[in-house]
């Protein structure tokens, strides 16, 4: 069915444009009511350090009536140093101190502190020859001036736009500015900030608890903040239904760039289908996951074509691997029907067709080995075993050999065992193909060094040899299969030992790399986890 006979609603552009429409709306409304939050959040934080202002200058006046006016700025409490803390302790024993003044005019300079002892409210200063000037404080002297304050204030910012009142001890009003009673609150006073209703509009009220147990209350209309936040909030959802609008658009207009590209990729997955391996997809500008899609059509391509080409050289490799026995057994068969029919000739024969045959049974076998390895096929046994013992025990196997080729074998191994939990004969295995490697390549007089070290949770497995080395070009070839390097070609081999090894490290999490240098000799360290 042709594009044009299909519903709109039933394409996957039209899907795709709904999808990053609705993840578009989704992100833009998280975006917009994060930035509403932290509007209507710092709109509140100012509002509530006017409050405090507010609430500081009235308490100014109700410890000190009128006189911090004769100061040009206040001081923290911290500033007074000790020789006059402990002066001012010895004039009023216990006395806390809760504000600080300075006065600063030509070369005159003095501080004025204000505390309380036993309830009782002290002004307090060093004097110049060194003694405290102190003086007893009544707030309740201060409250007529402090409504009058209450009231001012009310005046100039609005009576009904705040809200300015002091309780007793006990919970009793006693001053507060003209307003609606309704603001009042005889319930518990509890310091901090909360929200009051009236009839006009919604008060932020702060309130601080005072020395003698006294409540300062000061509060505010919410009302243009909140008209403020209103228009905030109509302006946020004009933005949101903007950029929802532009986003569906923009939307259609990618998913028609990812249609194409798609289109692309299926034009050339139908020639791959046909047996086209060397096809790529040329990159475009459809986007980050289209490019992708396109690179990794390309790099299986790439990789499939690598596949056969590799089958190709493993399928020529066990040709000629299997070739050569079978054409000496052939050759030699024919001399032998050829010659004279005696008994030992076929015997011989026999011998020689008997051994061709194990060698490819072998190279059989070890090929199927690492299949089955590699693919998982067969997991290693989970057996706990020392690797100490098993790597001592290999080198005293091969040191009958290694004295025939007058090569020193040397192991350097723990004085602990080295538990490891993993296929033994695998391992072993493993063990002796490097050894035997690392004698094949090892001329007489050379050294051959096993060593096994534990680091943090690594355990480290390295044969080292003093024989002809790699060259470096041959070094990220020596695990493939059939591989044999230069020098190896006129040594005895099928080119499958070392990637059985590779292939068996795999299984059990480990690796193994190889360094080399030609003529001096190599290094191979298998890498195993610690499991135990």
């Amino acid at each position: 069915m042709s594009l044009s006979r299909k519903r709109i609603f039933d394409t996957v552009k039209f899907r795709i444009a709904l999808r990053y429409a609705l993840l578009f709306a989704l992100s833009s409304a998280l975006c917009v009511l994060i930035a509403h939050l932290t509007i209507r959040r710092g709109l509140l934080n100012g509002f509530d350090r006017q409050l405090e202002a507010g609430a500081r200058q009235f308490l100014y006046e109700y410890l000190t009536g009128q006189r911090y006016r004769q100061f040009d700025r206040e001081i923290p409490v911290s500033a007074v140093t000790r020789g006059e803390f402990d002066a001012f302790r010895k004039k009023l024993p216990g006395v806390v101190l809760l504000l600080g003044f300075e006065k600063s005019g030509g070369d005159e300079r003095y501080q004025t502190f204000f505390g309380v002892q036993h309830g009782k409210l002290y002004e307090l200063r060093q004097e110049s020859s060194g003694g405290v000037y102190s003086r007893e404080l009544r707030p309740a002297n201060h409250l007529e001036m402090l409504e009058s304050s209450f009231e001012n204030r009310a005046r100039l910012e609005g009576i009904r736009n705040v809200w300015y009142a002091l309780y007793s001890a006990d919970g009793k009003l006693v001053a507060s500015s003209p307003n609606s009673a309704e603001l009042a609150d005889a319930g518990e006073l509890t310091p901090g900030f909360s929200v009051r209703g009236s009839a006009r509009s919604d008060f932020r009220i702060m309130r601080l608890r005072l020395f003698d147990g006294a409540t300062l209350e000061v509060g505010q209309s919410l009302k243009p903040v909140q008209q403020l936040i209103e228009e905030y909030t109509l302006l946020h959802v004009g933005i949101f239904s903007f950029f929802l609008i532009v986003g569906t658009v923009v939307g259609w207009l990618i998913a028609r760039k990812f249609v194409n590209g798609v289109l692309r990729v299926s034009d050339a997955a139908r020639e791959t289908a046909g047996g086209d391996f060397s096809r790529r997809v040329p990159e475009g500008d459809g986007g980050a996951e289209i490019n992708e899609l396109v690179c990794t059509f390309n790099l299986m391509n790439s990789n499939t074509e690598k596949l056969f080409n590799e089958l190709k050289m493993v399928t020529d490799n066990v040709a000629h691997d299997l070739r050569t026995p079978l054409t000496r057994m052939r050759g030699l068969a024919e001399v032998t029907v050829e010659g004279p029919p005696e008994l030992g000739r076929y015997r011989e024969l026999a011998g020689v067709v008997a051994d061709e045959c194990s060698q490819m049974i072998q190279i059989i076998n070890t090929m199927l080995e690492i299949t089955k390895t590699e693919s998982n096929i067969e997991t290693p046994e989970a057996e706990l075993l020392d690797l100490r013992e098993m790597i001592a025990r290999a080198a005293e196997l091969f040191q009958p050999l290694a004295e025939d080729g007058d090569v020193r074998l040397a192991a350097e191994l723990p004085d602990a065992a080295v538990p490891f939990r993993g296929d033994r004969i695998k391992l072993q295995r493993v063990v002796s193909n490097l050894i035997d490697n690392a004698l094949k390549f090892t001329p007489p007089g050379g050294t051959i060094t096993l060593s096994l070290t534990v680091k943090e949770n690594t355990i480290l497995f390295r044969v080292a040899d003093t024989g002809c080395g790699i060259r470096e070009e041959d070094l990220e070839h020596i695990f493939e299969r059939f591989f044999r390097s230069d020098a190896s070609r006129t040594r005895p081999g099928n080119g499958l030992g070392l990637a059985l090894v590779r292939a068996i490290v795999r299984a059990h999490h480990g690796e193994i790399t190889a360094a080399s240098k030609l003529g001096e000799g190599s290094c191979f360290t298998v890498e195993l986890p610690k499991n135990c």
